[in-house]
């Protein structure tokens, strides 16, 4: 088993408010219990594209545990077409929202593209959906009519429109200030970026990534956001899960080549490993700012998933990959076991050879290639 790390980041790491991990505390961080609940995202638009057969596996295999399915319900919402959101949404926010999308949409510059999209996000953000209406999307009646049917009333219902604006209330109380954008601008993006907690930037960041179509990298960052939040277990919903029992610290999925995947991803409350995790995904997404968004590919249609998974050119692999896929998981990884956190950790003596997650291609591709998955304890 890995040890603990007590040393929190060196000078090199540091970044603004709260995305350096903090000092761990006395007692072995492997000795702190992993929450037993078992996360999922579901930022699909129909029911039909979900893997029903693996939830019921892991809540057969794992009755110890809670299970959550976190549905993306305002995205459902809008996929109704014009008669959605006006039923959510305050005519002056509605205003900005779809003005700030349609112009986010037209515009052939990518930085202007993500301002706009980023100042009408900040109405996204205000939304909270009741119950009522919720009832009343088809794709949320499906999941609890499926739950129902199954029986199983271990798994609760979560929608990440709560998610979000929990979030959005704490930056708000955080600073004020910090969430006003009175302009669709870059310039006034550029300057109020940095004043943004890291959960909010990491939220941004998994709405353009919807955006352009690419949900296996939203689902990376809002994974992350998710644990850090709500620490346990994530599982993606083409993942085989075993029986889990009670786990300690911090694990993640090992392939079948040793490379380290974030497919089955679990944290006990505040580990320092997830939390670099996160800061290295937001460095790489924050120097697409920076850089005036040079190596990202803005036009949505290529974004698409490829139907040949071996297609290794096409972006939705190449920037999903290294901006918040495995080889950016990977990379942390291998920082963690080169001391970063202040402390030499060899990872590859780290697997579980008792418990297996197998990672199945799930329509045509997956990022990690598909192969059988060990789990690691780190």
């Amino acid at each position: 088993m890995l040890r603990a790390i007590d040393a929190p980041f060196p000078a090199h790491v540091q970044t603004g408010y709260s995305t350096e991990p903090k000092a761990p505390e006395a007692k072995d961080r492997y000795e702190i219990p992993i929450p037993k609940k078992i996360n999922y995202i579901w930022l699909g638009r129909t029911f039909e594209d979900f893997d029903q057969t693996e939830i019921q596996a892991c809540v057969k295999d794992n009755p110890d545990y809670r299970v959550r399915l976190w549905l993306d319900d305002f995205s459902m919402l809008e996929m109704e077409g014009p008669s959605g959101l006006p039923r959510v949404f305050p005519r002056a926010s509605l205003n900005i929202y779809t003005s700030g999308m349609n112009k986010a949409i037209s515009s052939t510059h990518i930085n202007k593209t993500f301002a706009m999209l980023v100042r009408a996000q900040m109405e996204f953000y205000k939304v909270r959906l009741n119950k009522q209406l919720r009832a009343q999307i088809p794709t949320v009646q499906k999941f609890q009519d499926f739950l129902q049917q199954n029986d199983l009333h271990n798994v609760d219902l979560l929608f990440l429109s709560d998610f979000y604006e929990a979030l959005f209330h704490a930056e708000h109380q955080r600073n004020q200030n910090s969430l006003c954008y009175p302009s669709l601008q870059p310039s006034s993006l550029a300057s109020r970026w940095d004043n943004l907690g890291p959960e909010v930037r990491l939220l941004q960041w998994a709405l353009f990534e919807r955006y352009r179509g690419n949900y296996a990298a939203a689902s990376n960052l809002l994974r992350v956001q998710l644990l850090q939040t709500y620490p346990g277990i994530y599982v993606d919903h083409h993942t085989t899960v075993p029986s889990i029992g009670d786990i300690t610290g911090f694990r993640f999925a090992l392939t079948a080549e040793h490379t380290a995947s974030q497919s089955f991803l679990a944290s006990a409350p505040n580990h320092p490993c997830l939390q670099y995790f996160r800061y290295c995904i937001l460095q790489n997404y924050d120097s697409l700012l920076r850089d005036d968004f040079k190596c990202v590919t803005l036009d949505y249609t290529t974004m698409k998933k490829p139907t040949d998974p071996s297609d290794f050119q096409n972006p939705y692999f190449t920037e999903t990959y290294s901006l918040s896929g495995p080889g950016a998981f990977f990379k942390a990884m291998k920082d963690v076991a080169e001391g970063v956190l202040g402390e030499n950790v060899d990872i590859s003596k780290a697997s579980m050879k008792e418990a297996r997650v197998n990672a199945r291609v799930a329509k045509g591709c997956a990022l990690d290639g598909g192969k059988d998955t060990n789990v690691v304890n780190e």
